[in-house]
């Protein structure tokens, strides 16, 4: 959801700004700052490759919680070769970023066998 605000600043102009606010089910928010997104979304593309999507799930999506690892999904659209390795180089550059948080990377791509866990994360992740 994206709300827009606008007010006249003392030289009579309007001045907008807009905040920006991810959902997941009706009132949970992503408990990332853009500067945590942007790293994410930056070491999934130099590691996995531009075409590479990846969503955050788990507890990082509940405004209760407090803390917690950084779940994420990975979705590929080709086959990977080592996935382990993948998932684990993920998980370090993203953790160094973040001050070492801990991050869980689950990879999607049509060479791995798909699992429950796949399935919650797209139900209920939000795109980064």
């Amino acid at each position: 959801m994206v709300r827009v605000t606008r007010r006249r600043t003392q030289s009579g102009k309007d001045d907008c700004k807009a905040a920006i606010s991810v959902t997941a089910n009706r009132t949970a928010n992503m408990r990332l700052n853009e500067q945590q997104i942007a790293s994410i979304r930056l070491a999934v593309q130099a590691i996995a490759g531009p075409a590479a999507q990846v969503r955050l799930f788990g507890s990082r999506l509940l405004d209760d919680a407090r803390g917690g690892d950084v779940d994420l999904l990975v979705e590929l659209p080709d086959a990977v070769e080592q996935p382990a390795m993948l998932a684990a180089r993920l998980s370090t550059r993203i953790s160094r970023a973040m001050d070492g948080r801990q991050v869980d990377v689950v990879l999607l791509a049509p060479n791995l066998r798909r699992l429950p866990i796949h399935d919650i994360a797209m139900r209920e992740g939000q795109p980064l």
